[in-house]
């Protein structure tokens, strides 16, 4: 029973520590780029490490989904499907509305000086 228990918390404790130093580091980040004024340079960093996982990992997993269901040769297979082209699509809009407020926000700064 106690090499049961000793296995079973040494497992939680390796799952846990990379968390726990993964949650650490987010939060030492956060405060040095809120200390040095550019909270904003965080969070477009973090959207877009998210939306790039995000975007890999439905591409990674988005075969797999349907691999077994083969009836009539109607079922899986890998490729792009129709919600990695809607998942395209709409990162392609962020970019674009990212981009037109940049320069909105640019071409405002130069009037007011």
């Amino acid at each position: 029973m106690f090499k049961n228990r000793f296995i079973l918390i040494l497992v939680i404790v390796s799952v846990m520590f990379p968390f726990l130093a993964y949650l650490l580091n987010f939060y030492t980040d956060w405060l040095f780029f809120v200390e040095t004024g550019f909270p904003t340079v965080f969070t477009t960093t973090l959207y877009a490490q998210t939306g790039a996982g995000l975007f890999f990992a439905t591409l990674l997993f988005g075969g797999v989904a349907g691999a077994g269901a083969g009836a009539g040769g109607m079922g899986g297979g890998g490729g792009i499907g129709l919600f990695e082209i809607a998942l395209l699509a709409g990162i392609g809009y962020l970019i674009y509305r990212y981009i037109k407020k940049k320069r909105a926000d640019s071409s405002s700064a130069t009037w007011n000086r």
